[in-house]
């Protein structure tokens, strides 16, 4: 091994931290190298504070403190923040302004944008969006323009992470010599079109209208209605000429079966079509289509490239990529500051370093390469963030060239031995080329380590069963080794995570466990909509015009007024919204605020409206906090960003209404990330993608996500290289590789059959990082389907059962041969997952204390419901008044008392808020006319006796939530309450007989005080003078007077 340089491949758990701050440790206290001269290279920030402080920890533990103190002055911080600092220090070299400022993300996104359309490479792609595959995408919502900019943006990346090398026109050179071919041999396309026209129009001159009517099969008629519709296309435009997939499904036209019989003569005709559609193989127009893709977007990419660099360097901005690809071209083209830099280092260390890109590689590498001494350490295992230009080659090709300085890490911290027993059987299979088996350290929890879950059923199912199992874990109070103590405790929420493979299947995951009550940790979108930034953005409208009525009921109606929407919409129909304190204190501040810049106005605003102090009252005010966090962050982005910037995309100034603008198009453009909030105050189990799980770790972990298609799709582009011999100047072997996309199968298999090795790779990779994150127990959840073994592994089920031969036993798990102890279960597609509410023991819905076991921590109901109050005290009979409404509801039968009350409560606030709706209540609960009548009839009684009386303002199902000290929360929805000026009344309505109401209210007493409480703490000016109760079958309603029952209960 060189004394020089040390690779250091490190497996997941295996300690690398604990590694680089030793050998540093040992290096400073030898002598070898000085503390204040280390320079470490991270990814990220959090990572760089972490090893700082370890360093400085192990040399004070080694009771070196002037050095451990020296730690301060080296360099320990991220590849940016180095490459920022180098150009600052060498600005005049690098030729950039000593003033640079960073561009934030909103502003490269706009300023790129802004490019898109002024490339004129970029044409024939947009001239035809879908014939290039541009189309509304149904998952995500987002149009053909938006997805052809957001590959033009992924192709800007990847061009970027070459350096400069990714702005020469002939890296396209490769890709499209290669494109050709490997498509082969192509025919004339006139010769194919007009043959395929001819047998078209043949046969619909003697069939020309569908013989959808001649069969009686309902499938045989949508096929035979489709067939003639591509038919007709075909023959009444010059689709022929561009339409491949038209071309395709000319090829699977319908002919007769067993079962169904065309016409006599449509055979021979339409198998006349299929054979003329049949040569798409080989017609040159998809090749040419390819072409025209892969160039426009290379092309248009590196015109807009040019045109952004010259924009940013015009205005004195700089951007993250600028920071890598300009270090890069200083220390390559200038020998002597590169010396410089050296000269100030004794040592370079470089974590995660098969996480790196081309260009990124090319910068470090040059530093290392010379330093006196270089400490590299990752994992090609866990080289998955190929979609941000990683490329794990050019580690694999670094170990191969200094096979000497491989030092790999042997052991595991993390796992418990049985995980790790997996682990390391199924490594080889995962990775032939080279698996470095890790001994683990810990010793067995005594528990079960190991479990592996067949589903069968639809995802949705698959879903919901993973989240039943955590349900189960919690509610079995499943022990797990406390990372901190390394005491055994009960498991909690935050214990376990759940790692599927897309975000799209996160958020349903996470639905799931909400289905079951079960509290969640998921970093999902919705930021523009969310409650407190609703309302926040409605107070800003408000500043911003006064006359915004819209502005006025939202902030009304959603913030800290909780104004029932007839109260604040009779106000706006009044044009009487200025009655309000609150909008008339907004409206006041209006023209103070339009001499203030966003930042400066955007506090004075959440003040005037309440919002900082309404926020601490909602049920996630965590989330709330963080995303007000990023409102003042958009609003200091908005006011730095360059004003031409912002004009050239359509806002025009620094006013408020601009901010909102700017806002809504972040909205639109996708940047509608939800904040992550740290240390939530509520414990959820967390949920989370496989690429995403990377470094970090969980007690329990459930591996969903296993039936992810894992071939690479179509019309991707990947950077090559022509060879790893000269590190020195690897960019400048630099290419392009192009996968399309075509109709024809048989074109689209050779490019795919090239790629089966690279895909399986990446895919074992993707799996190892996903089976390495737990601690104590890897739950596996597998789909029951599985793939033919005759063709290629297409999920990554498929490819660990094909690796592996993988075999659920009895108590055991085989693979690779070996037999390991494992909890073994298949679940049928028919499961039904029922739980009771969760119970103030099973660890559902706490707030979890710290550093505490569960056993030794004060325990708390996440929630109180005050309807479980009810019936708990029958024995205070309280006075009442009974009132007669005339008008009983008959009885009516339900499936439950459940779905009868919710039945006849929605029928109640329907005939009360929107009598025109009447019509639609038997469809929507299922009630008879008579019993829709007699509520009607109690509706209006009830108005009648409460207008008498003086509260003519109504709120039905009105929400209630307050958190006490202790964390708790109490959750209530009034059925109705009534206001007066002075006074406010609750009214709750029971179903079902009633014949003694004076020991029924005393039953219900509780619940309806509780309620009272509520209101005291968020109306404390306005007292509940009446509770009522309102028996929907007797027609009648109890009256207990609040100031008579306080004196009842005194006595």
């Amino acid at each position: 091994m060189s004394d020089r340089i040390t690779l250091v491949p490190a497996g997941a758990g295996s300690g690398k931290t604990y590694r680089i701050e030793t050998t540093l440790a040992d290096l400073v206290v030898s002598g070898e190298v000085s503390a204040d001269r280390i320079l470490a290279v991270t990814f990220t920030e959090v990572a760089a504070s972490d090893l700082r402080t370890r360093i400085r920890g192990a040399l004070l533990a080694r009771g070196r403190i002037d050095e451990a103190l020296a730690i301060d002055s080296a360099y320990v911080g991220t590849i940016h923040a180095l490459g920022l600092r180098l150009l600052t220090e060498h600005t005049f070299a690098a030729g950039r302004s000593p003033a640079s400022r960073l561009l934030s993300d909103s502003e490269r996104d706009l300023l790129i944008r802004q490019q898109i359309g002024r490339a004129p490479a970029l044409t024939p792609i947009l001239n035809a969006l879908p014939r290039f595959g541009y189309v509304w995408d149904r998952n995500s919502d987002a149009t053909g323009e938006e997805r052809l900019r957001k590959k033009v943006m992924q192709t800007i990346d990847l061009l970027r992470s070459l350096g400069q090398r990714g702005a020469a026109s002939e890296i396209i050179d490769p890709a499209i010599a290669d494109l050709r071919a490997t498509y082969g041999t192509t025919k004339d396309a006139v010769r194919l079109e007009m043959a395929l026209s001819r047998a078209v129009n043949t046969l619909l001159a003697s069939f020309p209208e569908s013989i959808a009517e001649t069969v009686s099969a309902k499938s045989a008629k949508e096929d035979f209605g489709k067939d003639f519709e591509a038919l007709r296309r075909a023959a009444r435009t010059d689709a022929l000429r561009s339409d491949w997939a038209l071309w395709q499904k000319l090829r699977k036209l319908r002919l007769s079966n067993s079962k169904t019989k065309t016409p006599e003569g449509y055979d021979p005709l339409t198998s006349a079509v299929i054979a003329a559609a049949d040569e798409l193989r080989y017609h040159p127009g998809p090749l040419l289509d390819a072409e025209r893709h892969l160039t426009a977007l290379v092309l248009g990419a590196q015109e807009i490239m040019s045109a952004y660099e010259t924009e940013k360097r015009a205005r004195g901005l700089i951007d993250y990529a600028d920071m890598i690809v300009e270090t890069e071209v200083l220390l390559r083209t200038r020998p002597d500051i590169l010396d410089a830099v050296l000269a100030e280092i004794d040592c370079v260390v470089i974590d995660e370093f098969q996480d790196t890109n081309p260009v990124q590689f090319a910068m470090l590498w040059r530093l290392a390469a010379r330093a006196a001494r270089a400490l590299i350490v990752g994992d090609r295992k866990q080289a998955i963030m190929g979609f941000q230009g990683a490329d794990p080659r050019l580690s694999e090709a670094l170990d191969a060239a200094h096979p000497t300085s491989v030092d790999p890490l042997t052991q595991n911290w993390r796992s418990d031995p049985r995980i790790m027993a997996f682990v390391n059987a199924i490594g080889p299979a995962l990775f032939p080329g080279g698996y470095d088996a890790l001994d683990p350290v810990r010793p067995e929890t005594g528990q079960t380590a190991l479990e592996f879950i067949e589903f069968d059923g639809s995802k949705a199912k698959v879903f919901e069963g993973i989240a039943a199992h955590a349900r189960d874990l919690i509610d079995q109070k499943t022990p797990i080794i406390d990372k901190s103590t390394q005491e055994t405790r009960q498991v909690r929420p935050a214990d376990i995570a759940i790692l599927v493979y897309s975000g799209i299947d996160a958020r349903r995951v996470a639905t799931s466990l909400r289905a079951l009550g079960l509290p969640v940790r998921l970093a999902e979108d919705g930021w523009f909509l969310s409650q407190s930034i609703q309302v926040a953005r409605a107070a800003l409208a408000l500043v911003a015009d006064p006359t915004d009525r819209l502005a006025a009921l939202l902030l009304l109606s959603l913030g800290p007024d909780r104004m029932s929407l007839d109260a604040s919409l009779a106000a706006a129909i009044d044009d009487n919204l200025i009655q309000f304190d609150r909008v008339r204190a907004l409206a006041a501040f209006a023209e103070e605020a339009r001499h203030l810049t966003v930042s400066a106005a955007l506090p004075r605003v959440l003040q005037i409206a309440g919002i900082a102090e309404w926020i601490s009252t909602l049920p996630d005010r965590a989330a709330a906090e963080a995303e007000l966090g990023r409102l003042f962050a958009e609003a200091s982005a908005f006011d730095s960003a360059e004003t031409s910037l912002r004009e050239a995309v359509g806002f025009h100034g620094n006013s408020l209404q601009s901010f909102l603008g700017w806002l809504a198009d972040q909205a639109e453009r996708g940047l509608d990330h939800r904040p992550d909030r740290e240390g939530w105050e509520v414990e959820g189990i967390e949920v989370s993608t496989w690429h995403a799980s990377k470094g970090r770790e969980w007690p329990i972990t459930i591996v969903g996500g296993m039936d992810f298609s894992f071939p690479e799709r179509g019309n991707t582009m990947r950077a090559e290289f022509t060879s790893f011999g000269n590190f020195n100047n690897v960019l400048d072997s630099a290419g392009l590789s192009w996968f399309p996309s075509f109709d024809c199968p048989e074109a689209q298999s050779v490019f795919a059959d090239r790629r089966v090795e690279q895909d399986e790779r990446e895919a074992a990779r993707a799996l190892y990082v996903a089976l390495t994150r737990a601690r104590d127990r890897l739950v596996l959840a597998l789909p029951s389907k599985q793939g033919s073994p005759d063709e290629r592994p297409e999920t990554m089920a498929d490819l660990l059962r094909r690796r592996t031969q993988l075999h659920l036993g009895s108590g055991t798990v085989a693979v690779c041969g070996q037999k390991l102890p494992a909890l073994c279960r298949a679940i049928p597609k028919d499961t039904e997952y029922a739980y009771p509410e969760a119970s103030v023991d099973s660890g559902v819905h706490k707030v979890w204390g710290v550093g505490e076991t569960s056993e030794a921590a004060a325990r708390t109901p996440w929630r109180n419901s005050p309807s479980s109050l009810a019936a708990r005290d029958g024995g205070l009979r309280p006075a009442l008044t009974h009132i007669d409404l005339g008008v009983p509801v008959a009885r009516q039968k339900f499936g439950s008392a459940t779905e009868r009350g919710t039945a006849y409560h929605l029928a109640f606030r329907v005939l009360a808020e929107r009598p025109d709706f009447a019509p639609r209540l038997p469809a929507a609960t299922g009630l008879s006319d008579d019993t829709i009548k007699g509520i009607e009839g109690q509706v209006s009684s009830l108005r009648s006796w409460l207008g008498g009386l003086g509260f003519h303002q109504l709120s039905f199902e009105l929400p209630l939530q307050l958190r006490a000290d202790d964390g708790s929360e109490t959750n209530a929805i009034i059925d109705l309450l009534a206001e007066s000026d002075d006074a406010l009344m609750i009214v709750d309505h029971k179903t079902g007989p009633c014949p003694d109401p004076n020991v029924r209210f005393g039953e219900y007493l509780p619940q309806l005080r509780a309620y009272a409480d509520l209101l005291y703490a968020q109306y404390p000016a306005k007292p509940v003078r009446f509770l009522v109760i309102n028996w929907m079958d007797e027609g009648q309603i109890s009256v207990a007077d609040v100031a008579t029952l306080v004196t009842e209960e005194a006595a």
